[in-house]
């Protein structure tokens, strides 16, 4: 996550899940098999495949802004991908703990665990636990959340 914004009442990160770069080159990839040749003549199996997987990865590509306004008591993260926009907000006082989950693959996330236990995946699942955890602990110090 990279800060875009920290002062005594908002903090203002945002991240960028940047698979449409790798999408886009399946994509023209699956293309050019489909159109340039099929070794066995008709179209090239391989090059809907790689087409398919290359517009699957650009559409599900999203940028992330998560928004902390202490002045507005206000926690808002916004999830914007090519095909809509997605908002979730709450109020700060329902912020219980910011933690950093694992997965069996030994991948972490950051996520927001609010009273009501509901946890929100602030981050997808990375490998490597130290950014996460730094970003965890700069979102509970801001807070003021206790480790």
């Amino acid at each position: 996550m990279k800060v875009v914004k920290k002062d005594l009442n908002i903090l203002i990160l945002r991240y960028a899940v940047k698979a449409w770069i790798i999408g886009s080159i399946l994509a023209l990839i699956g293309l050019s098999l489909i159109i340039g040749f099929s070794p066995f003549g008709g179209i090239s199996i391989s090059g809907v495949i790689l087409t398919l997987t290359g517009v699957y990865l650009f559409i599900e590509s999203e940028i992330v802004h998560i928004v902390l306004d202490k002045t507005h008591s206000v926690f808002t993260m916004k999830r914007q991908k090519l095909l809509g926009t997605k908002v979730i907000q709450h109020q700060i006082r329902e912020i219980a703990d910011v933690q950093v989950e694992n997965d069996d693959d030994g991948s972490y996330r950051v996520s927001i665990v609010l009273v009501s236990a509901k946890r929100i995946p602030l981050t997808p699942y990375l490998p490597g636990v130290t950014d996460n955890q730094e970003n965890a602990d700069m979102i509970r110090q801001f807070l003021n959340l206790a480790n």
